[in-house]
């Protein structure tokens, strides 16, 4: 359905998507938040059958930016960040890269530690390989941050 018609019967759903686009549902269909669970079954599936092998994975571009957010491990405020990124906009066509080969040493790394992306018929969005930053925590940090949460329920337990 063109946009135009979609923004004319669904208004609605156009505001709410606006507000929350990764966990909005469009009529019948999954969040961008649903199809990452749904890419981490396929990571898993790839990973157990086709280790030490290339594989192309087509796809359209929700998919696409599920699987982006999934294999560099993107907070919902990192997906939110990029979908809002005009830069960072996934186009028709276009085609993501990840390696665990060192682009330069050709060393093989543990992780897929390295993308590329472009779109082959605007060349501009050309990135060259660029490392992927998978943020990490150490307990104490997760632990912070578990303290900064405000409790909903207020617990007569001590632990």
């Amino acid at each position: 359905m063109p946009l135009k018609e979609y923004k004319e019967n669904f208004p609605i759903n156009v505001d709410v998507r606006r507000i929350d686009a990764l966990y909005w549902r469009p009529p019948g269909g999954e969040s961008i938040a649903d199809v990452r669970m749904r890419v981490r079954s396929l990571f898993d599936t790839l990973h157990r059958e086709c280790e030490g092998q290339s594989v192309v994975v087509v796809t359209h571009g929700e998919f696409m930016s599920a699987a982006r957010a999934s294999l560099e491990y993107m907070s919902d405020e990192q997906w939110v960040e990029y979908d809002r990124d005009k830069s960072q906009k996934i186009l028709n066509t276009h085609v993501y890269h990840y390696s665990r080969r060192h682009p330069e040493t050709g060393e093989i790394g543990k992780y897929l530690e390295w993308r590329r992306s472009i779109c082959p018929w605007k060349e501009s969005t050309y990135t060259g390989w660029q490392i992927v930053k998978r943020r990490r925590f150490t307990n104490e940090e997760l632990l912070e941050q578990v303290k900064s949460v405000v409790p909903v329920v207020k617990s007569t337990l001590s632990v």
